[in-house]
């Protein structure tokens, strides 16, 4: 069953106007990203069997600035690098964490949209698509379980140090208490 109207072959995710026949004529970005969300549907259907699209996993996300600057690390299943994104929320603009996600993974699809095209493809495919929503919400999760374990090393090293001072502390006082015996005891 072939996917495609434009008959490229049914591929994970074939290049914008590329085809797999000479007469092929290369098709438009908005041809091509209705053909893909139709073949992704597609795809979706036959998650039940072995053929399953591999969306990229979500390697690491940094809050560069809270609120307005997230960069997005991909692994994308084709390639061996990995590939960066920095999302930057605009001045007029609401700050969406799983937005910001879901743009970097949009644009590693590699479809040349407008800012505003990137945006809607990501909100339309964090509401339709279920393998879409699994990766953002993994890569969150992760995120999230990164800053914990952050916060608990941290609060680690913050109790250590504390108890190392107190040990210092106490030696320096028995120390004294010593030297102190010593000059009396003369």
């Amino acid at each position: 069953m072939e996917l495609y109207t434009t008959k490229l072959q049914p591929l994970d995710f074939p290049p914008i106007g590329w085809s797999t026949s000479a007469d092929a004529v290369p098709f438009s970005c908005s041809h091509f990203v209705a053909d893909f969300a139709d073949y992704v549907k597609e795809r979706e259907k036959m998650s039940s069997s072995s053929i399953k699209f591999n969306w990229p996993e979500i390697q690491k996300i940094e809050v560069l600035k809270p609120g307005k600057v997230v960069r997005v690390t991909l692994n994308t299943p084709c390639f061996v690098t990995n590939k960066s994104y920095k999302q930057i929320c605009r001045a007029g603009d609401i700050f969406d964490f799983r937005v910001a996600v879901a743009l970097a993974l949009i644009k590693d699809m590699g479809l040349n949209l407008t800012p505003e095209g990137n945006e809607y493809y990501a909100k339309h495919f964090l509401k339709c698509y279920k393998d879409f929503n699994k990766v953002v919400d993994r890569g969150i999760k992760n995120y999230i379980r990164e800053k914990k374990d952050e916060e608990k090393r941290l609060a680690a090293e913050k109790e250590a140090k504390e108890i190392r001072e107190r040990k210092r502390a106490k030696a320096a006082a028995k120390r004294k208490a010593r030297k102190e015996r010593r000059v009396s005891t003369k």
